[in-house]
């Protein structure tokens, strides 16, 4: 017992000089060793990019289920047109959709729930408003991206007629404000959030865009500071 502790006790003080002897050695080589810093920030930026790549193509796959699954919904239960019947879909839907928020596992099935009640509410912008307060935020992410993929009717009208209103001229102080000022003081943000998700893709694809600009421009700043070095050593030969 006393040789597995003796073992046990100098495995762990192996280990820690081991572990203290690397820190310092890696300390003395990224304050001395310019080469060594160098390839720590390529290394540093090449996993920047690898996890950008991993968070895009997670973001990209989490909108292609979304809208598969919304898709396949429609196809098998679609929204009724009919004005009659519209109470009865929104009710309906509302109480679906609070049942299956409370049960784990069912995020994507509420959102669905509340995405029809949305769809067939006379004013979409408070009632989205009214969700982002009171639904668990990840099915509220849900309901933001499948209003993306898919736009309701109502909220396309509603986008449209806010930006027609806001590109007229100028008004008075007795005319009325623009749709989009009458609304829940979260809408716009919800708005926002719609937004994002469209253009997500867009904004990704300038970033790397941007990334390869940097990249040969070092490149270019490597090639030409060859040719001095070269040159200073020339000059130090012929001193």
């Amino acid at each position: 017992m006393s040789n597995i502790k003796r073992i046990l006790t100098i495995s762990g003080v192996a280990a820690a000089i081991s572990v203290a002897g690397y820190a310092v050695w890696f300390d003395y080589q990224r304050r001395n060793n310019a080469e060594f810093r160098k390839n720590l920030r390529q290394r540093a930026k090449k996993q920047k990019k690898k996890d950008e790549l991993e968070a895009m193509e997670a973001k990209k796959a989490r909108v292609s289920a979304v809208l598969q699954f919304l898709s396949e919904e429609l196809e098998k239960d679609p929204i009724s047109t009919d004005p009659t019947e519209m109470e009865k879909v929104f009710t309906t839907n509302v109480e679906y959709g609070e049942r299956l928020s409370m049960v784990p596992g069912n995020e994507m099935e509420a959102a669905v729930k509340f995405y029809k009640a949305l769809a067939v509410y006379p004013n979409p912008a408070d009632l989205l408003g009214i969700y982002q307060r009171t639904i668990p935020e990840n099915i509220y992410e849900y309901i933001v991206i499948m209003i993306a993929v898919i736009p309701p009717a109502n909220i396309t009208s509603f986008i449209n007629t806010g930006a027609a209103e806001n590109s007229n001229s100028t008004k008075t102080k007795n005319e009325e404000e623009p749709l989009i000022t009458e609304l829940t003081p979260g809408m716009e943000e919800n708005v926002k959030n719609i937004e994002a998700v469209e253009e997500s893709a867009t904004i990704d694809e300038h970033e790397t865009k941007e990334e390869k600009k940097e990249e040969e421009g070092e490149k270019e700043g490597e090639n030409k500071e060859k040719p001095m070095t070269e040159q200073t050593t020339e000059e130090r030969i012929e001193q």
